[in-house]
């Protein structure tokens, strides 16, 4: 008892310090972003966010590899298997550098073309940068599976300050090249840090049987967790074609902003995740953990909705006087947000799904509902609707996904019918609940000043969630758990 009192107690501390970590993160990535969008004005940050979608694919070259090593790694490690995980990681790091090499090659050719003469330069460099990010987005495997998360959190606070200064100052002489540029020198330092901690291997290596294994492994996870980024890039790709950059750029910023609140479930996900990969590896019941699937979702879907409203209610605000040029994204951003809860609530039944190794349902799922998304985007442009309907077509995305992921996680778990329904209803309830409070304060409070009006708001959507809150409290004792986790003796 006094054991998994203890793992409690340190799964709190981990995840509050990720959590912070992860907001701080954020706080300095979307002070980065204004800045950013100011200084570049809708239509080039448009064309930033394009190259920001090519640089993200570095996450996907793998086939899912990277995403294999966080799963094995703690599995391994509880088997006593170290040198296995060495091998998993070495030749992990030299699959990124090959195939990534082998596309920055791809893009400096497509740089030649005469249509492509316009950003030549910028190109180049993102075909260099390229390379650095594809090893920047497989670190955080390495580190969550190895559970050093308290490394893991100093290297986004690290890599976010380092990437916003040098990234700002050289944008100012350079623009776009030199956005990418400070990336790349951001890489660079962390890389040798990690290095010289022996954090991270020097000695990349090539094993196909390896890779192959690992791809078998980690490609239905990588596509179950990239699903709404590759939507959301999508959304860019299709706005950016039938419209034009500006409209882009204009999207591109509410998908900026909204994707904040997806950090309470990262934490979660990042510290939950490879322990309980470990316990697998022990021999550990897992069909008996049904908790695991109960207690953090009664904590998103019945919290998240406090959260969301609040920048549902503020965001206005916030673009007004800091990005008026944004003023068309709010609408945008309002929607964007209200979905968030979907994509938010997926993040439980689709590691649960990972831990269990049903995740091979959403190879033929995901790219199903992804073409679906895509031709409701172009749908909604050709009807005349924009990126507001473009925006209504993801939510509906996210909708199906999250409601997918939920019933095949809770047949695993042997729910019977009835305990479906009532579990589907209280997870959703919270959300019609803060709906409903939005619509009410938004019709029934106004004020001649946009800031009191905000701030009045604001208060009276806090005290009709009050209930949400005390419900959570009531059924995990979150706040008294967090004190005792937090005075603990570490």
């Amino acid at each position: 008892m006094s054991e998994l009192k203890d793992e409690r107690s340190a799964i709190i501390r981990e995840a509050t310090a990720f959590s912070a970590a992860s907001y701080l993160f954020q706080l300095i990535s979307v002070l980065r972003g204004f800045a950013i969008a100011w200084f570049l004005g809708p239509a080039m940050y448009g064309v930033w966010n394009i190259f920001k979608t090519f640089l993200e694919t570095g996450n996907y070259i793998a086939a899912g590899s990277s995403q294999a090593v966080a799963r094995e790694l703690p599995f391994n490690k509880a088997r006593g298997d170290d040198q296995l995980n060495a091998l998993y990681t070495r030749s992990t790091i030299g699959l990124c550098l090959l195939v990534s090499i082998l596309l920055a090659v791809v893009a400096l050719v497509f740089s030649g073309f005469e249509f492509a003469a316009g950003y030549r330069l910028e190109i180049r460099i993102a075909a260099l940068a390229f390379v650095l990010n594809a090893l920047h987005l497989y670190v955080p495997n390495q580190l969550k599976g190895e559970k050093k998360i308290y490394l893991l959190s100093v290297y986004y606070i690290v890599y976010a300050s380092l990437n916003c200064v040098l990234g700002l100052l050289l944008m100012l002489v350079w623009g776009i090249a030199g956005l990418l540029l400070g990336m790349m020198a951001a890489n660079l330092v962390l890389f040798a840090w990690l290095v010289r901690g022996k954090h991270l291997s020097s000695k990349p290596m090539l094993r196909w049987d390896t890779s192959r294994l690992l791809i078998g492994i980690g490609f239905p996870v990588l596509l179950v967790a990239v699903a709404p980024k590759l939507m959301a890039s999508l959304d860019k790709l299709v706005i950016f074609w039938l419209l034009d950059s500006t409209a882009t750029g204009y999207y591109s910023m509410a998908v900026f902003l909204s994707e904040t609140i997806n950090y309470i479930p990262l934490a979660l996900a990042t510290v939950l995740f490879p322990r309980l990969m470990y316990q697998k590896g022990k021999g550990a019941d897992l069909s008996q953990m049904g908790y695991l699937y109960d207690k953090p979702m009664v904590l998103l879907s019945w919290l998240i909705p406090v959260l969301l409203g609040l920048l549902v209610l503020n965001i206005g605000v916030v673009i007004q006087y800091a990005l008026p040029d944004y003023l068309p994204a709010v609408p945008v951003l309002q929607i964007l947000v209200a979905g968030l809860f979907f994509n938010v609530i997926w993040s439980v039944p689709r590691g649960l799904l990972v831990v269990f190794d049903r995740q091979r349902i959403f190879v033929a799922a995901i790219p199903l509902f992804l073409f679906l998304g895509t031709l409701l985007n172009v749908l909604a442009i050709v009807m005349g609707y924009g990126i507001i309907g473009v925006a209504c077509a993801s939510v509906l995305f996210y909708f199906v996904v999250a409601l997918t992921a939920n019933l095949y996680a809770l047949r695993i778990l042997n729910k019977t019918p009835a305990q479906v329904r009532r579990t589907l209803l209280g997870i959703h309830i919270p959300f019609v609940y803060g709906l409903v409070g939005l619509a009410l304060v938004h019709y029934l409070l106004h004020a001649d000043s946009v800031l009191w009006q905000s701030f009045i708001r604001s208060v009276a959507y806090l005290v009709f969630c009050v209930p949400l809150v005390v419900y959570v409290d009531r059924k995990l004792q979150l706040f008294s758990s967090l004190r005792q986790a937090l005075s603990a003796k570490t």
